[in-house]
């Protein structure tokens, strides 16, 4: 984008730099910091591509929140219904460790 045409244009429609996006990005990252100004940015920033990159990022971190949940439901049932047999696993671990040890 042009630079003359970057200075006319209003405060909330100035693009970000490609550095801007990574920091956000490195920002959000971080444990209950990074969230909060997530929450704020998608919320109340002036800037709407920070706004809209915040959204984003929010509605990626969401889509992964809520496949983790399934994943470990998914998880705990088959525990609980005896799909997932951890003491045939157990078994074949030692012995797996056992036949590696005597190769040693």
């Amino acid at each position: 984008m042009n630079k003359e045409f970057e200075k006319l244009l209003p405060r909330s429609y100035k693009p970000i730099s490609g550095w801007g996006y990574f920091w956000r990005k490195v920002l959000y990252a971080i444990p209950v910091i990074g969230w909060i100004f997530l929450i704020i940015h998608a919320v109340a920033a002036q800037n709407r591509h920070t706004r809209s990159f915040a959204r984003s990022y929010f509605c990626g971190l969401l889509l992964f929140a809520i496949i983790a949940v399934i994943v470990a439901a998914l998880l705990v049932a088959a525990i609980a219904t005896g799909f997932i047999n951890f003491d045939e696993f157990a078994a074949t671990y030692e012995q797996i460790m056992a036949n590696f040890q005597s190769m040693i």
